[in-house]
């Protein structure tokens, strides 16, 4: 049986005189009440009630162990209401990573505008464009630019960022100015090694038709 539903029959049956009363309390049946006290007094190898058809009393190991079961319980109601009222009102320390630049340009004003709201709150704010084990970083969030891989982890779409292809002028005086992606193939690219999306270069068309540069 549940060790913990054992101990709030035993301590409502203490504080309500009977087996009886203790079920009534806790809806249930007396001889389900019954069942979960003789399983721990058989657990222990020890009588902890001395029972009646009417009345118990505790052993000197009952009363020892009531109170213990009493603080046990109590704890356990302190853990529930705390979750609770985490719920109802965030606290504690929220870890978020986000890539270096978009971090300092874009999340000061949301970052102060959410501590307004929630002050119990403490953010840590860890900037840095590496590739990032959330789980294994210990951290609670992640703002990612970049088309991620499949995941277990909880993803949204928060906006959209646009890309500009660049090139200096005197490489295309040095090797010409390109007309379509297609031709991106014959020329030197650099791309950022450290992004969450790498591989080939698409671009899309006023018409919505996407483009590979490949190669």
């Amino acid at each position: 049986m549940d060790r913990f539903s054992g101990l709030a029959v035993f301590v409502a049956a203490v504080e309500e005189g009977s087996l009886a009363a203790a079920a009534r309390r806790l809806g249930m049946t007396p001889a389900m009440a019954g069942k979960h006290v003789a399983a721990i007094e058989t657990a222990l190898g020890v009588r902890l009630l001395h029972r009646t058809t009417r009345k118990l009393h505790l052993t000197g190991a009952g009363e020892d162990y009531y109170r213990r079961s009493r603080q046990i319980l109590d704890s356990l109601d302190d853990a529930d209401r705390a979750a609770r009222e985490m719920q109802d009102e965030p606290r504690g320390l929220l870890r978020v990573t986000a890539p270096t630049t978009f971090g300092a340009l874009h999340l000061g004003a949301p970052v102060a505008a959410f501590l307004r709201r929630y002050p119990a709150v403490r953010v840590e704010m860890a900037l840095d464009d590496r590739f990032v084990d959330l789980v294994g970083g210990g951290f609670d969030l992640a703002i990612r630019i970049g088309t991620l891989p499949d995941s277990g982890l909880m993803m949204r779409r928060i906006a959209e960022s646009g890309m500009m292809a660049c090139a200096a002028p005197r490489y295309l005086a040095a090797k010409g100015r390109p007309s379509s992606p297609a031709e991106l193939r014959d020329h030197d690219r650099l791309a950022f090694t450290r992004a969450t999306s790498r591989g080939d270069w698409s671009f899309t068309d006023r018409e919505g038709r996407t483009h590979s540069a490949e190669g």
